[in-house]
């Protein structure tokens, strides 16, 4: 690398540098070419690195949200599918498996006038 190129690097990072030097390093083409080509490198470089920083701070909130919404979801779908069944089917008591038959519980008492 030549002293132009390594200058302006320097110019680009906030490094030391010596002034005269920078201005004889961008007097040329080739030293203007270098900046605007290093500026551009160096912002694509930083654009890569920011929206992820941004977005894994944002995704925990994100998902969070994104499961509550799902079991809101869920629930209310779960809810009028049950309905629905619900009105599909008639509204009546199930038919016995097995029938009872008991003797009479109460009996006439003359004695008390009345049942026991």
């Amino acid at each position: 690398m030549n002293t132009n190129c390594e200058v302006i690097s320097a110019f680009i990072d906030d490094e030391p540098f010596d002034a005269e030097v920078l201005e004889n390093a961008l007097a040329t083409v080739e030293g203007r070419r270098f900046l605007i080509d290093a500026i551009a490198l160096r912002g694509l470089a930083r654009m890569d690195h920011s929206p992820a920083i941004a977005v894994k701070s944002t995704s925990v909130v994100g998902r969070r949200l994104l499961v509550a919404a799902a079991v809101i979801l869920a629930a209310v779908v779960s809810f009028q599918f049950g309905q629905r069944q619900g009105l599909n089917e008639t509204m009546r008591a199930p038919d016995p498996t097995r029938v009872i038959t008991a003797a009479a519980a109460w009996q006439e008492d003359s004695s008390t006038g009345g049942r026991r």
